[in-house]
């Protein structure tokens, strides 16, 4: 029999808490910063006040910008959202608007797009997929040395 294998398995068993436990610290630092620049980038103060980020699903009646992970198998899942009821007309900001008429056939103009969501979510995509990678990396060296 090897000797060492009961020690080898308590090392594997820290494993997975070690790095839960840095990847949702790391996840929640990614979060905070990426919703800070999507409300220094919002175009009006109302829609600055109504972007946040949570563990999970989105509150009731809130448009969610984007996610990572799922809670599948255990996983952590962010997501940013847009709390609808205080922001209702993010998404016409976000996306513009069509030429709009009264019934009287007067134009009433268009809200032109003045995108502040997914231009952060594509720049930092990259930096967040490096984080997550660099906070399992750490777990695991930190498993490594608890012995």
């Amino acid at each position: 029999m090897v000797t060492g294998a009961a020690r080898l398995r308590a090392q594997f068993d820290k494993v997975p808490t070690y790095v839960r436990d840095e990847v949702e610290a790391a996840i929640e630092k990614m979060c905070n910063e990426m919703v800070r620049e999507m409300r220094a980038l919002a175009p009006l103060p109302d829609i600055a006040k109504a972007i946040n980020w949570t563990w999970g699903d989105v509150p009731k009646g809130s448009l969610k910008i984007g996610s990572f992970g799922t809670r599948e198998f255990g996983r952590l899942s962010a997501t940013i959202y847009v709390a609808n009821s205080e922001a209702f007309y993010a998404p016409w900001f976000e996306f513009g608007t069509k030429p709009r008429f009264h019934k009287s056939g007067k134009y009433s103009g268009q809200i032109m797009a003045q995108p502040f969501f997914f231009p952060v979510l594509r720049a930092n995509r990259r930096l967040f997929r490096g984080r997550v990678r660099a906070a399992v990396n750490r777990a695991v060296k930190r498993a490594n040395q608890d012995r």
